[in-house]
């Protein structure tokens, strides 16, 4: 039997217009949106041909769950932190949990999310590369040069960190990748999933 993580996201509470970023977020953050703002979303997918879809310094917070981990080099992690940097307006927030792991160690669990409302999904999460070091502490330095950390937290294998877009820093470099699948909704926010293909293994 797989060893289950549990995350608690029944007290998070996610503001204006997010960012969802990942290739595959298990619908945890659309599920959380859903159920803490108590109402319907009708999502229309479109994949995004155009750099016009995804409006800079628009965006209230960005999350990635479970995302982060999968990319392979650290150059591919910087481009994907100079974008959100982009999109996020002045003193957005990103969130961001993943997997605590170090070189020469695996993971295989299963993730069990608690969301507001009593509600759970599950998930199994693994990744048996050896080669990659996708501990909490990398995170954090590839971060800090654009986010302030305001909590980090660790527990069974897993991290959490909430950061916040610093001030005063004028990121004019263009985005890195333009693969973007857009969720539009009928509410007052939208979530944007990054597709991201080419950084993954």
């Amino acid at each position: 039997m797989k060893k289950e993580i549990p995350i608690d996201l029944s007290d998070v509470l996610l503001e204006g217009n997010v960012l969802d970023i990942g290739s595959d977020n298990y619908g945890i953050i659309y599920n959380l949106l859903k159920i803490s703002k108590d109402e319907e979303i009708c999502v229309d997918y479109v994949y995004n041909e155009e750099e016009n879809s995804v409006e800079k310094y628009y965006y209230d917070s960005a999350v990635m769950f479970f995302y982060f981990s999968s990319l392979w080099s650290k150059q591919n992690k910087k481009s994907l932190i100079l974008d959100i940097f982009n999109f996020l307006k002045d003193s957005g927030e990103l969130y961001i949990w993943d997997i605590n792991k170090n070189f020469n160690k695996t993971f295989d669990s299963c993730i069990k999310v608690f969301l507001p409302g009593e509600q759970m999904k599950s998930f199994r999460y693994s990744d048996h590369n050896l080669l990659k070091d996708t501990n909490m502490i990398n995170t954090i330095s590839l971060i800090q040069n654009y986010f302030d950390i305001i909590e980090t937290r660790e527990w069974e294998e897993v991290y959490f960190i909430k950061a916040r877009k610093k001030e005063g820093i004028v990121n004019e470099s263009t985005l890195s990748w333009n693969k973007f699948k857009v969720h539009t909704q009928q509410s007052s926010y939208k979530i944007f999933k990054g597709i991201y293909q080419r950084l993954k293994l």
